[in-house]
């Protein structure tokens, strides 16, 4: 690889310079810039659920009598009408999975009264 300059800018080329009618610039130092790569989730193992309530993100929304207990990886819990996210983010910046069980509506609505969950809030419709 050649730097080359016409004396305004410089042209980097596998050419030598001087068949290209400009000026040999100088060497070129070579230099490695590593960037950290961005860590992609392992694949969550799946095994066959046991029961309804070890079922993970299966239906699109759960019944009118049932709602979904979203567990994060550090405790924080959070209760909705629809499916738990797959991952959530950390402060480390990777993602960890979301435990996710089916309970009755009843359960959730009653937690989070009692609990104060502002998190659920929003996405749990109570009576």
């Amino acid at each position: 690889m050649n730097k080359c300059t016409d004396g305004k800018q410089l042209t980097y080329t596998d050419k030598a310079c001087e068949k290209l009618g400009l000026k040999d610039a100088g060497t070129i130092n070579p230099t490695v810039t590593i960037v950290p790569a961005f860590q992609i989730p392992a694949p969550a193992k799946r095994e066959a659920p046991q029961n309804k309530s070890r079922e993970s993100n299966v239906s699109p929304s759960a019944p009118d009598s049932e709602a979904y207990q979203c567990t994060t990886h550090n405790g924080a819990v959070s209760y909705s009408n629809t499916p738990c996210p797959k991952f959530s983010l950390l402060a480390e910046g990777v993602f960890a999975p979301v435990q996710q069980e089916v309970i009755s509506k009843k359960q959730a609505c009653d937690k989070v009264g009692a609990e104060g969950d502002a998190n659920s809030a929003g996405s749990l419709s109570c009576p």
